[in-house]
C-alpha cells in the first residue's frame, strides 16, 4: 500500500502528488490479506498482522477437521468468513458455528432477518450494538487449548443449569389469535436444543394470553458465555413468527422480568416468557418474563431501538450465579422502566377496550327487529 501527498514547489502550484516511500506505507498497513496454506504454515509465520478471508463450506471444513487448531489460529490473527456465491436468496449460514472457535468477522447478508441474522443481532446487543464484543478468557490465552465439541466443561468455567417459565404475553396482536411460545439454546453443539421447549396453545387471544406452563429445563450449559436463548412467539393457525428475542445467558439473571421482542418482518407482536439460570453446581432454580422492555436494573443488555413498543412479554427470571443477587419483585415495581412500561400498556388496554365497546354499540344499533 501507498500513500500519496500533495507536493509543493517553488512554482507555488499545489495538486502536484508524490508517492511515498516504501517506509511509510509500512507505519499504515493495519492488515495484510494472505491466502491460507495451513494452520503449520500459519504458525510458523507467526504474523499477526495477517488477515484471510474463507468462504463459509471452506471454513466448515476446518471447523470439523481442526476445530482446536482453528481456535488456536484465532487467538493470534483475523479470520474472516463470508456467505457462498450460490446463496443467490440472500439466505444465511449460522454464524454461532464460526463464533465457537472464535473467528471475528463473520459476515452475513443483512437483506435476510432469518436465524443466523437473529442470532448476530441479539448477541451484539452485550456490549450496545456497537459491534465489538471479547471473546472468553479461554479463547484468548495462549496456554489453553479449546475444543468447541467438548462435552465436559473446562477448568475455570461454571456449567450452568437453566430453567424458564412462560408466564404470559401481552399485545401480541389486536386480533383472536391463538399462540404459543418456543425456547430454544444456541450456543456449543453440546449446549445447542432446538424445537424441544414449547408452551401450549393459547386460543383466540392475541391481546394477553396465559400460558403459565410448566418450566422448561436446560440440564447443563457447559459455556454459558458462548450461548444464547432464543425466546419466539407464534401464530397457532399457520406457524407464522409473531416476534422474538435473542438473550445471552451470561446476562440473564435471577427474579421476574419483562423482555422485549424483537417483531418480524412482517409482524408486530411479543411473547410472555420467565426464565431462570442457576449455577450448574448449586442445581437452584428461579423463573423470569420476556416482555416489551428489560425493567431491572441488573440486566446488562439494553433496548434494541428495532424493538417493537406496542407488544411486551412478562417474565420471571432468576439466576443463580455466586456473585450475582436476584432482584426482587419489589426493586422492579420501583424501577423508572417499568413504571413507564405499565402505563403504557395501561392506556392502550384502555383504548382497546374502548374500541369494541364502540363496535358492540354499533352491532347492538344495526341489529334487526324481530
Amino acid at each position: 500500500m501507498s500513500i500519496l501527498f500533495p507536493s509543493f514547489h517553488n512554482q507555488g502550484t499545489a495538486g502536484q502528488e508524490a508517492e511515498a516511500g516504501a517506509e511509510m506505507s509500512a507505519l499504515v498497513n493495519y492488515l495484510q490479506p494472505v491466502h491460507f496454506h495451513s494452520f503449520d504454515n500459519a504458525d510458523k509465520a507467526n504474523k499477526s498482522y495477517e488477515i484471510t478471508s474463507f468462504v463459509e463450506t471452506s471454513a466448515m471444513n476446518k471447523v470439523k477437521e481442526k476445530p482446536t487448531e482453528f481456535v488456536r489460529y484465532n487467538k493470534r490473527q483475523l479470520s474472516r468468513i463470508y456467505p457462498r456465491g450460490t446463496r443467490v436468496d440472500s439466505s444465511n449460514y449460522m454464524p454461532q458455528i464460526f463464533w465457537n472457535v472464535g473467528c471475528q468477522l463473520v459476515a452475513l447478508n443483512f437483506q435476510s432477518l432469518d436465524l443466523p441474522m437473529q442470532l448476530n443481532l441479539g448477541i451484539f446487543e452485550l456490549n450496545g450494538g456497537c459491534g465489538f464484543i471479547l471473546k472468553p478468557d479461554f479463547m484468548r490465552r495462549k496456554e489453553r487449548d479449546f475444543d468447541p465439541f467438548a462435552e465436559s466443561t473446562m477448568d475455570g468455567v461454571v456449567a450452568a443449569t437453566l430453567e424458564m417459565k412462560v408466564i404470559s404475553g401481552q399485545f401480541l396482536s389486536d386480533k383472536r389469535i391463538g399462540s404459543y411460545v418456543e425456547i430454544d439454546l444456541y450456543g456449543l453443539p453440546h449446549d445447542t436444543v432446538r424445537k424441544k421447549h414449547r408452551t401450549k396453545v393459547v386460543s383466540a387471544n392475541g391481546l394477553n394470553p396465559l400460558y403459565d406452563d410448566k418450566a422448561f429445563k436446560f440440564d447443563k450449559i457447559i459455556m454459558p458465555k458462548l450461548a444464547m436463548l432464543r425466546i419466539s412467539v407464534y401464530e397457532s393457525n399457520n406457524n407464522r413468527m409473531i416476534g422474538h428475542r435473542i438473550l445471552p445467558v451470561e446476562t440473564l439473571r435471577p427474579g421476574p422480568d419483562h423482555v422485549t421482542s424483537s417483531a418480524s418482518a412482517s409482524a408486530t407482536a411479543t411473547p410472555v416468557t420467565n426464565r431462570s439460570t442457576p449455577s450448574y453446581v448449586k442445581k437452584t432454580t428461579s423463573e423470569g418474563s420476556f416482555g416489551g422492555s428489560t425493567p431491572r436494573k441488573v440486566s446488562k443488555i439494553p433496548l434494541n431501538p428495532k424493538i417493537s413498543s406496542i407488544s411486551a412479554i412478562s417474565v420471571d427470571s432468576s439466576i443463580s450465579l455466586e456473585e450475582i443477587e436476584a432482584a426482587t419483585v419489589d426493586d422492579i415495581k420501583q424501577h423508572k422502566k417499568y413504571l413507564k412500561l405499565t402505563q403504557q400498556h395501561s392506556n392502550q388496554l384502555d383504548k382497546l377496550i374502548k374500541k369494541q365497546e364502540k363496535k358492540q354499540s354499533k352491532l347492538k344499533r344495526h341489529k334487526p327487529r324481530k
